[in-house]
Parts: structure tokens; sequence; C-alpha cells
């Protein structure tokens, strides 16, 4: 198998909302050492944003940067609008840089707020 077998797979699974499944699809594409691709991400973001998963669509974010996936505007949206909702912005800074470097600037006011959130947090004394 290879990208796009397991892309088709992970984008049956999502459609009929079998997340989890999808979910164990990408596992299995990682053991077998297929890298992933913007499609694969995408997709998994929109079945992560429909099922109101924001922290999974963060946690994505950490593979886009592994697999060193340069993210669309549509999947940087939902990266940083999922960070915004968890408050975990401490990678928006690497986001933001990703988008920058691959010529794709983002809304504006979505990046204000990202950089509003993350010095919100890094001015708020620690426990």
């Amino acid at each position: 198998p290879d990208v796009w077998t397991f892309n088709t797979l992970i984008n049956i699974l999502t459609k009929n909302d079998d997340v989890p499944g999808a979910e164990l699809v990408l596992e299995g594409m990682l053991k077998k050492g297929i890298a992933p691709n913007l499609k694969t991400f995408a997709r998994m973001a929109v079945a992560y944003r429909e099922s109101n998963n924001s922290e999974k669509i963060v946690e994505l974010h950490i593979l886009v940067q592994r697999f060193n996936v340069p993210p669309s505007l549509n999947l940087f949206a939902l990266i940083a609008k999922a960070m915004l909702e968890t408050t975990k912005v401490d990678q928006a800074p690497d986001l933001i840089h990703s988008m920058r470097t691959n010529d794709s600037m983002p809304p504006l006011d979505l990046v204000f707020d990202l950089l509003n959130e993350t010095l919100k947090q890094r001015q708020e004394p620690k426990r």
C-alpha cells in the first residue's frame, strides 16, 4: 500500500463518521513507514473538527511538523482555531513561521488572535 491507498481508507472512514477507524489507519500508515501528506492531515483535521475534537487537531499539528508538511490555508485555519479553542498556543509561533516560509499568509485576524493569546499566556504568572 502507498499513501494514496491509506488516504482513500481515511477518507472513506471519516466520511462515515468513523474517526477512531481512521486513526487506526493513520497509525498503521506510520508503523509501515509511509509518510502522511497534506491530504492525510487535512482530512483528519476536518474529521476532528466535525466531531468537535479540537484537542486532536492541536496534536495533529505535531505530526504535520514532524513530517515537514507545509500546511494549506485551510489546514492552518483549522489548527489555529483549535489552538485558540483549547488555549494551547505554545506551538502558534511555529505554525505562523511555517505559513510565512511557505508563502501562505493566513487571515491576519487569526494571526493576531494567536499572537494575543500567546502573549497573554506568557505574561500570566506560573503557578
